[in-house]
């Protein structure tokens, strides 16, 4: 299978649904990424990070969102003012961006039905709370993650 026809489309969306996105995932090789930094474990996210840009569309609700940034102001941590549900981050600079924009999208906010089945995706954890001390492993890092 190549890499072209090994990406599939899928849509995602806050709960409200002003915010909507669509994204390209390779299920050929599915990865995700659990962290527990502390925004990853409030948020509860599980990510899946895309670079190039293209492999990601912000379908409707610019206007929607608000976007909020701590400790270095790298990474844009975008959620819908409305419902409050964050679908994605983005950031040039951060966990192998190499300068482009990357955009890291909370699967849990893929909207069901769609055949996607989480529990074939490789988690990758990280170890955000330590200052990324050890890079990412196979088994959850000690601070909360599951």
């Amino acid at each position: 299978m190549s890499v072209s026809s090994a990406l599939k489309l899928f849509t995602g969306s806050c709960h409200c649904g002003l915010v909507a996105y669509s994204l390209k995932i390779d299920l050929a090789h599915p990865k995700a990424v659990k962290c527990n930094c502390t925004i990853c474990l409030k948020r509860g996210y599980l990510t899946y990070h895309t670079s190039p840009a293209h492999e990601f569309t912000l379908v409707k609700g610019k206007d929607a969102l608000k976007d909020y940034q701590f400790a270095s102001h790298n990474v844009h941590h975008t959620f819908c003012g409305t419902c409050g549900v964050a679908c994605f981050f983005r950031s040039g600079s951060w966990t192998g961006g190499g300068g482009q924009e990357m955009t890291s999208v909370n699967l849990l906010t893929i909207d069901a039905g769609q055949g996607l089945d989480l529990t074939k995706f490789k988690i990758t954890y990280f170890n955000g709370a330590n200052g990324w001390e050890g890079g990412g492993k196979d088994t959850p890092w000690p601070g909360g993650q599951f």
